[in-house]
């Protein structure tokens, strides 16, 4: 009888993990939705990680939410001396704010906001 209600309440705790987990995420989201909003800052160390992921290539795609692409295509110049490569930055409907799409001749990089948050929570 102490084992069975053992294993319920162990099951019960488990299920209760999950669901902080999956509330911490949504909280992260939505911080980090509001703090992405107007500041571009976010973008650069993204364009970098994805840079070393595709190593040497003459153009990258950059596709953005278009609020996000509103903001980019005012300030083109700030990401240009990041790499050799051509930038080209194109607004997408698909991708929601705070997040981007890189693609080259060597790949594509999701790094939508969703997709970086579920990374992190183990695709809960």
């Amino acid at each position: 009888m102490q084992e069975g209600g053992a294993r319920a309440r162990a099951g019960s705790l488990a299920a209760l993990e999950d669901d902080v987990l999956k509330l911490s995420l949504l909280l992260a989201d939505k911080i980090v939705r509001k703090t992405v909003q107007d500041d571009l800052s976010w973008l650069e160390p993204i364009i970098k990680e994805a840079l070393s992921a595709l190593g040497a290539v003459r153009e990258i795609i950059i596709r953005l939410n278009p609020v996000d692409y509103a903001i980019v295509s005012a300030k083109v110049d700030e990401f240009s001396g990041l790499t050799r490569a051509q930038l080209q930055f194109e607004s997408d409907a698909t991708v929601n704010p705070g997040g981007c799409v890189l693609e080259s001749e060597n790949g594509m990089i999701d790094a939508r906001l969703e997709k970086r948050l579920g990374e992190i929570g183990g695709n809960t």
